[in-house]
């Protein structure tokens, strides 16, 4: 076993002792939820630094840091930790990459990759790509969910993974599947919430996890889950969140242990969309950029790095979306220009270079004509305004979909 591994090893079996120490705290803000967390995060440090250097210290063969167009005629894309989707013009639903736990939805799991696109089922409109699970809405309105389940996120009332979709609900207009729970608004305007509740991500007063979807608030037309957060907006542009706020991800002028929010608060007004990660980001109707949250490595945009902004920071104007997953932020201007900064470890940004040392703290551009876009943990996905997608950055399980990993 090499060294690495053996140091991961560790890692877990510490985690594993002082859990049962832990686990008699409670509340959102419990002390075993911020030791798993750091744990978690020291795991996924380890682990891209090692993805990107080899053992003779020769950059990984497995990067690649300039965009690769994938297939045409692409409508919309979501990029899962290690999976990616894709929707064509014709209504299919295509995944590829890491379906360890059937996230793909192809009837396989295991430690399976999928090198190229393969086609989950059809009549698809919108698509979702959580940690390791996925959602779709069907054009008639029906929401299937399929992957991981052991926080009950795919909203089946069991614990059980799925490799191919199993419906959940009808009458979905917008679906958002975070890493370990999941939102939908339904097409009356009701935000209806499922999985883990940890950390009261769920927003429903409780820090149960629920294995079935639960109603939350009505009036919302957008619904963002982060990392242990969530915000959503109602018809009304104003801007809820709820859920941990120990890095000052809920927006509100505090953070820490116990400044988290069981029930949705109102953060600002005239919100237009919102994006949320390990950190959150809002639109504002005049297309102003708004970034709140752990700055760590840059990731909110202004300039700075490693400090903790707890109430919303404007960082760019004329903005029309925004993504962001773990150390990579990325948004599209509405000349269609896409602006990306925050690690590039594993050559996300798409500008030709990657490393330990390569990171922006202000946005940079990186491409023109780009309509939508999809952060993942250590790949980015881009659709240009001609329906042809490109991938870009880490391919260690296929998930750039080249065909080779």
């Amino acid at each position: 076993m090499d060294a690495t591994k053996i140091k991961r090893v560790k890692i877990l079996l510490a985690a594993l002792l002082v859990a049962a120490l832990l686990m008699t705290q409670s509340g959102c803000s419990g002390l075993y939820w911020d030791f798993m967390d750091r744990k978690n995060r020291e795991m996924q440090d380890e682990t891209e630094a090692s993805d990107i250097i080899d053992d003779t210290g020769e950059k990984n063969k497995y990067v690649v840091d300039i965009p690769v167009e994938i297939m045409d005629g692409v409508t919309a894309v979501s990029a899962g930790v290690s999976h990616s989707m894709a929707i064509k013009a014709d209504g299919s639903l295509w995944g590829w990459g890491f379906n360890n736990q059937g996230q793909l939805g192809n009837g396989e799991h295991g430690v399976e990759y999928n090198g190229v696109p393969v086609k989950i089922m059809d009549d698809v409109a919108a698509v979702s790509a959580g940690g390791f699970h996925t959602l779709a809405i069907k054009t008639d309105g029906s929401l299937w969910a399929w992957g991981l389940n052991g926080y009950g996120q795919l909203g089946d009332g069991t614990t059980q993974d799925k490799d191919v979709p199993v419906k959940i609900m009808d009458d979905v207009a917008v679906v958002n599947a975070s890493g370990y729970f999941t939102f939908a608004i339904k097409t009356d305007g009701s935000l209806w919430a499922w999985g883990r509740n940890s950390r009261c991500e769920l927003g429903n007063g409780t820090q149960e996890d629920s294995y079935v979807p639960i109603k939350i608030m009505n009036g919302v037309i957008a619904v963002s889950g982060g990392t242990y957060h969530a915000m959503a907006i109602k018809t009304d542009g104003s801007l809820w969140a709820w859920g941990g706020n120990k890095k000052g991800q809920l927006g509100n002028g505090v953070h820490g242990d116990d400044m988290y929010s069981d029930v949705p608060i109102k953060i600002i007004d005239k919100a237009a969309a919102v994006e949320a990660g390990r950190i959150s980001f809002a639109i504002k109707t005049d297309g102003s950029l708004w970034a709140w949250g752990e700055n760590d490595r840059g990731i909110l945009g202004n300039g700075k790095s490693d400090e903790i902004i707890d109430a919303p920071i404007k960082i760019m104007d004329d903005v029309k979306a925004a993504f962001s997953r773990d150390y990579l932020s990325m948004a599209i201007k509405t000349d269609d220009s896409l602006w990306v900064w925050g690690s590039n470890l594993n050559g996300q940004f798409g500008n030709g270079r990657h490393g330990r040392d390569e990171y922006s703290y202000l946005p940079v551009k990186v491409m023109d004509d780009v309509a939508s876009a999809s952060a993942g943990s250590h790949h980015s996905l881009i659709l240009t305004t001609d329906g042809r997608l490109f991938a870009v950055g880490h391919n260690g399980r296929g998930q750039l979909g080249m065909g080779n990993f």
